[in-house]
């Protein structure tokens, strides 16, 4: 859940909800409702936030130790696809089942490669070798 560190950043960064939402180009109560933890953002918007704040993407769907939780971000794997913005190549990722048994994909890994932007966007195997780089460059 988003709404206990969003606001803890919101809070420490001096800013209202108003003037968060007006940051972000979306309104007051929308604010709010994340807060109270009644709506969850999409990946771009949870983006937007963390600019907006500060802070990493990642403390504001993780944990103090920057892991995920298992209920971050509603399963992610099972999302990726829905997201419009979603290449091919990740979505093809997603829909191998084995290969992401086998992987053991963390939400934290799904997050990361959802928020890269290429110049060209990478097929499935474009997909699994930076996965690699990413866990040789940021272990958990």
């Amino acid at each position: 859940m988003i709404g206990p560190r969003l606001k803890s950043a919101r809070n420490a960064s001096g800013l209202t909800q108003a003037a968060l939402a007006n940051l972000i180009g979306t309104s007051q109560s929308y604010i709010a409702q994340m807060e109270a933890d009644g709506r969850e953002p999409s990946m771009g918007r949870v983006r937007g936030l963390a600019q907006a704040l500060n802070v990493a993407p990642g403390y504001l769907i993780g944990d103090a130790g920057g892991e995920m939780s298992a209920s971050s971000l509603h399963a992610p794997r099972g999302s990726v696809c829905h997201d419009a913005n979603v290449t091919p190549g990740l979505c093809d990722l997603t829909v191998d089942t084995e290969l992401c048994k086998l992987l053991e994909v963390q939400p934290w890994e799904w997050f990361a490669l959802q928020s890269l932007v290429a110049p060209s966007p990478p097929d499935k195997n474009g997909y699994l070798m930076l996965l690699h780089v990413l866990r040789a460059t940021c272990p958990h």
